[in-house]
């Protein structure tokens, strides 16, 4: 989706522009397309008088304008309380040139902000119900020195916490995808990045920093699940007694519909 403003974009934005005009949905398997099948979702939460729509990034796919404010129109009109955090796409113009954490930071300031609400693009919580909920930015893999400290805060309070992000964390088995700190993420193994017109990723891997996240959350007691998307498929894994549930892509009508039950003691005669 995009408008005349795109027009000076459009080298970068070619590729992905022509891309998901159509879908196939994943309960009908009939044939759907990305706008239609967000504003389902929303009319479904709107039924289920869910208490927030959690978006966990790739909503567009390069940060037209256009499309920004047309979800940034359909989320508000909705009602529906609604949290956001950045995937790859939604920032990323193809060939464009510069390090991947300049142009997240670039087309966040210009074209996303109106998406946070005023929160931090990289991190913040949300306390819904008891809850503490995490959105953290992993969308160049990488995790931060600051998101790192933000994390063992959080941790800290010892409040439930469930973690939000937009790329997985690596799980024992999955492919590279699973990429935020995968020990085999490398340069020698990103076969996409002429596809992206981007830098490849680093020749030594994550950083320290990225790897201590992932350990963070997987000890921690008090994360309850982590949830994201990227790889447009369904998954679960557990790692340590933390679940990870991976949803497929929404532009197919995917959606988790997440019930927190809470635990009760229960006394036994």
């Amino acid at each position: 989706m995009s408008d005349e403003r795109e027009n000076d974009f459009q080298k970068f934005s070619k590729r992905m522009s022509d891309a998901y005009h159509v879908t196939r949905h994943y309960d009908t398997k009939e044939d759907t397309n990305p706008e239609k099948a967000f504003l389902e979702t929303i009319s479904k939460a709107s039924n289920l008088k869910v208490d927030a729509i959690a978006l966990l990034g790739d909503i567009f796919s390069y940060p037209s304008e256009a499309a920004i404010e047309w979800a940034a129109k359909n989320l508000n009109d909705s009602g529906i309380p609604y949290y956001y955090v950045c995937g790859n796409h939604d920032w990323h113009y193809e060939g464009m040139p510069g390090p991947l954490k300049d142009l997240r930071q670039k087309w966040i300031n210009n074209r996303l902000l109106k998406m946070f609400h005023g929160n931090d693009p990289m991190k913040y919580f949300v306390d819904l119900k008891g809850m503490r909920l995490l959105f953290i930015d992993n969308s160049t893999y990488e995790i931060s020195y600051e998101q790192l400290m933000f994390l063992q805060q959080q941790i800290e309070t010892k409040k439930p916490l469930i973690v939000m992000m937009h790329i997985p964390l690596y799980a024992t088995g999955r492919n590279v995808g699973f990429g935020c700190a995968h020990p085999d993420w490398k340069s020698s193994n990103d076969h996409s990045f002429e596809l992206e017109k981007r830098e490849p990723w680093p020749r030594d891997g994550h950083s320290p920093v990225t790897f201590k996240f992932r350990e963070e959350i997987i000890n921690a007691p008090n994360v309850l699940a982590v949830f994201a998307g990227h790889i447009h498929k369904q998954s679960l894994d557990v790692m340590k007694g933390v679940p990870q549930f991976v949803t497929q892509y929404n532009a197919c009508g995917a959606f988790y519909d997440v019930v927190i039950i809470p635990q009760r003691a229960i006394s036994v005669k």
